[in-house]
């Protein structure tokens, strides 16, 4: 992605390098096995929510990783079971409140469903 900077102080371009959406979300679906923030359960959520996120780019990216990263990844049995503890931790539930904007609806029961339905339960076919 080409990026120029003009200002008293500097000037320049160059050639930046970043992750497509997919791929982006590949790094939160990974961040969610891995932490314990609930906001990387709300981010994967919105972007299911409002973008053309596709659910399997991101779990063939999170396979790939995975496969690279370490030897042995997370069964889906692991994940669902990561994610079920989880969902009655006060600190995994309560993280997004105050990241949150006041005019802003989150419902993290519903958030779990929608991510777990769109892709937690296609990891069944991977891993």
């Amino acid at each position: 992605m080409p990026f120029s900077l003009e200002n008293s102080w500097f000037s320049g371009n160059c050639e930046l390098t970043t992750y497509t959406l997919n791929e982006l979300l590949e790094t939160k679906l990974r961040a969610l096995y891995q932490r314990k923030k609930g906001r990387d359960l709300f981010d994967l959520y919105k972007a299911l929510s409002i973008t053309d996120a596709d659910p399997e780019i991101i779990i063939r990216c999170y396979k790939r990783y995975m496969y690279f990263s370490v030897s042995q990844p997370p069964t889906y049995k692991q994940f669902i079971l990561n994610m079920e503890s989880k969902m009655t931790d006060p600190d995994f539930l309560e993280d997004m409140g105050s990241l949150i904007r006041s005019d802003e609806t989150y419902d993290i029961q519903k958030a779990y469903q929608i991510v777990k339905e769109r892709i937690i339960e296609k990891l069944l076919q991977y891993f």
